[in-house]
């Protein structure tokens, strides 16, 4: 799938066509014209940190890490911002969990740096996600191990946050 995209990106880049879509969040873009360099850097820096990307449906970056997965979304229109996205890692099953996980992610989320713990937009389950400004792209290699830890101690902080709400 991974060739095929590029050869795809390149026949793109080169007769100057656009195929624009969604991504997760709105503003997102699917790695098309100029970004093709960009989007096979990130491929590349991925791989190289021991990663599988690959790109979604919707264009986005995914890929596997610690049993989940997790989208990077770029702005076409911002391209200093990152969000590397832990989407739906946890399920809320009833009204009384629904209050407890939007606490438990208000307090994870007031005690952690970048990341933040939020319910999604149908309030039935609840992602992570890491957003930085980058001078460069390139700096984004310099801080993507990271990002990633942070993302992990946030899941951390919230599970022990929703086990401790009964205590």
């Amino acid at each position: 799938m991974i060739k095929e995209f590029f050869y795809a990106e390149k026949q793109a880049f080169f007769d100057g066509t656009v195929r624009p879509r969604a991504g997760i969040g709105k503003g997102a873009v699917e790695p098309s014209g100029g970004g093709v360099v960009f989007f096979l850097g990130l491929f590349l820096l991925l791989w190289g940190e021991g990663f599988s990307p690959n790109v979604d449906s919707d264009g986005d970056v995914v890929f596997k890490y610690e049993g989940g997965t997790y989208y990077i979304i770029v702005h076409e229109n911002d391209p200093q911002y990152f969000n590397i996205n832990y989407a739906g890692f946890w399920e809320i099953e009833s009204p009384d969990e629904l209050i407890q996980a939007a606490v438990c992610a208000s307090v994870v989320t007031r005690s952690r740096k970048v990341v933040k713990v939020y319910l999604n937009s149908d309030f039935d389950n609840v992602s992570i996600s890491a957003e930085i400004l980058l001078k460069s792209p390139a700096d984004f290699s310099a801080v993507l191990s990271r990002l990633m830890g942070q993302i992990i101690e946030a899941k951390r902080n919230f599970i022990d946050e929703m086990r401790s709400w009964d205590e």
